[in-house]
């Protein structure tokens, strides 16, 4: 019975509590929503600064990728030692920067370990072949050397021999 007592009799008041009561709970909501997009504003500057940091090192490791992918050519059809030594260590230095950017990245776990060990792996054995390659060249460089004095000595005999020609018999069954 008492809480009769504080409902308005007049039609006004009710109307004036009713408009206060929207408006209250109408300041309520605008607040709640502007707690809220503050909030959202706050989580997305986060999310688009970490986003510019992991698409600048995607760019960076595109571009170590590009010059890893020039060097091994140049690895592979260098004439000398020096210019193959020189090319082996621009490679570790791409692929040592290659690792920092990697290690950087938010996402980063055993698979991009396992890639670099591959790739560094995959280098190693090209720059060993090259190097098998240029050995086998020199040993045959050499065996053509010691060769040569021979052909030129078999060369001359066969251009100063006599001619004689050849002398072909009739045979009745063939």
């Amino acid at each position: 019975m008492q809480f009769q007592q504080w409902i308005p009799k007049s039609v006004s008041t009710r109307l004036m509590l009713a408009f206060a009561t929207v408006a209250l709970m109408t300041l309520l909501a605008a607040g709640f929503a502007s707690h809220s997009n503050g909030l959202l504003q706050q989580r997305l500057e986060q999310i688009r600064a970490d986003s510019i940091e992991v698409l600048y090192a995607s760019a960076r490791l595109n571009e170590l990728s590009q010059q890893l992918t020039a060097l091994v050519p140049r690895l592979i059809s260098a004439d000398s030692n020096y210019v193959r030594q020189r090319t082996r260590e621009q490679l570790n230095r791409v692929l040592a920067e290659m690792q920092t950017w990697v290690i950087h990245l938010p996402d980063y776990n055993r698979y991009f370990i396992e890639i670099s060990d591959q790739i560094r792996y995959s280098i190693g054995l090209i720059h060993q072949t090259v190097e098998e390659r240029h050995r086998h060249a020199q040993s045959s460089d050499q065996q053509r050397l010691r060769l040569y004095p021979l052909y030129v000595e078999v060369n001359q005999a066969w251009i100063n021999a006599p001619y004689q020609p050849i002398q072909r018999h009739f045979c009745p069954y063939a």
